[in-house]
């Protein structure tokens, strides 16, 4: 019988596992209790929201920031992301989540890859038309008027349709226009579809978002879970969702990363996710604190405020570990054997382009500002070569080289088995020890 002890020498990612499989969907019942060392991010110079300030749902207040709670939160979610789960082996990973399926060997991989057509139909999603210029992103009219930060980014910022390269997707959870046999709209709960024997009602949920296989881009414009749509939808017929009556595909990370791979001979070339139009008052709040730790109060057009997603500054570890950049996370994290193993580096804070002679939203009470969120994708590093001063003695006769040499190869050291991993940009050493 043998024991297996891993353990990571720069950095213990089970010290960082902070509410995630609860956040993941609820359905995996796992406790992360024993994992929740945390790290308390502050904010400089912070101050309250004004008395007089309301935020409606969806509205930009720049006044309106997070709770200290929800930073710290939100903040180390995203540093265990982006330190940890992001830059490992899809194995590694689901041994450091731990894994919330309990397969063998572990994974932090999605149960739903590949193109998902089948699958889509089954958990009862439809696909739903849009309008045509859903994804014309240089029009205010349109998707959003972001053409400034396309033009930067060499992409394309008109649909397909009207000869760019982005393709505009609406996939629902309910059929449009469903009518029963006296012409009535039927609601989404009334709209019943069967799996494994087993009814479900569907639930009103949206996932509308762009593709650009071009040029290596998603949009993700109008993301709403299938609970939350559940619990609005089903509460005039008296009806409590639970996560149990929720269909199993439920992600729209997972639903993204279907259409992604479809007919795409580059799956490999994900490098930008743009958030367009957030309306999520968490993140919105977020970026407020963010902001106002800059001392920027008033959210600038392209080229934007940058954070380096690399380093160890809290504001783009929140937007990494936020409602909003969870769905890029997820859809990296768990989907590895077809995109490769990727991490963000840049996340980037920006508001719709201004118009020529038209009036900036900031200055004017009765414009909305539109939100925008960039998020850029890369390839993981390979690993460093590890230096010799980090080399540990061969057996205790003092040969670097050979333990080096060693090292590379994961050959073991006296009853150790050693690999090297990448990890927030060191070399790190994992080491598994066998006890017969």
């Amino acid at each position: 019988m043998y024991f297996i002890a891993l353990f990571l020498t720069l950095l213990d990612c089970s010290d960082l596992v902070i509410g995630l499989l609860q956040d993941y969907g609820a359905h995996t019942h796992h406790s992360t209790a024993n994992h929740s060392k945390q790290v308390v991010y502050q904010l400089k110079g912070a101050v309250k929201s004004p008395s007089d300030s309301f935020q409606v749902a969806g509205d930009w207040d720049p006044f309106d920031i997070a709770k200290p709670e929800q930073i710290t939160k939100y903040g180390n979610k995203g540093r265990f992301m982006s330190d940890c789960l992001l830059v490992l082996s899809d194995e590694d990973a689901g041994k450091a989540w731990p894994d919330p399926h309990s397969r063998t060997p572990r994974s932090a991989s999605s149960l739903f890859q590949g193109t998902l057509e089948a699958e889509l139909q089954t958990w009862g999603w439809t696909e739903g038309p849009h309008p045509l210029d859903a994804c014309n992103f240089g029009s205010p009219g349109g998707g959003a008027n972001i053409k400034s930060a396309l033009d930067a980014l060499d992409l394309s910022f008109l649909p397909q349709a009207l000869g760019g390269d982005t393709v505009c997707y609406a996939v629902h959870h309910y059929i449009e226009h469903a009518r029963n046999e006296k012409g009535e709209i039927v609601s989404p709960y009334n709209q019943v579809y069967m799996v494994n024997g087993q009814q479900y009602h569907r639930t009103g949920a949206t996932c509308e978002f762009g593709i650009n296989h071009v040029g290596g881009a998603l949009f993700g414009r109008a993301l709403y879970a299938p609970l939350q749509c559940a619990a609005e939808d089903w509460r005039t017929l008296g009806v409590t969702p639970t996560w149990d009556m929720m269909p199993s595909l439920r992600h729209a990370s997972d639903i993204m990363a279907g259409y992604w791979l479809r007919g795409n001979f580059n799956p490999r070339g994900l490098k930008y996710y743009f958030a367009i139009g957030i309306q999520n008052d968490e993140t919105l709040a977020l970026i407020a604190s963010i902001l106002l730790d800059k001392a920027i109060y008033d959210i600038p057009a392209w080229p934007g405020v940058t954070l380096d997603a690399t380093g160890d500054y809290w504001g783009a570890k929140v937007l990494l570990g936020s409602p909003i950049g969870a769905t890029i996370t997820y859809l990296l994290l768990q989907h590895k054997a077809e995109l490769g193993i990727k991490r963000i580096t840049e996340i980037i804070i920006f508001k719709d382009d201004v118009l020529p002679g038209a009036p900036d939203p900031e200055d004017d009470e009765e414009e909305d500002v539109v939100v925008h969120l960039l998020y850029k994708i890369a390839d993981v590093p390979p690993p460093k070569e590890l230096e010799d001063e980090d080399m540990p003695d061969d057996d205790n006769h003092g040969n670097k080289e050979n333990t080096k040499a060693k090292l590379n190869n994961g050959i073991g050291l006296g009853g150790r088995v050693v690999r090297r991993e990448y990890m927030a940009g060191k070399s790190v050493r994992v080491h598994e020890f066998r006890m017969g």
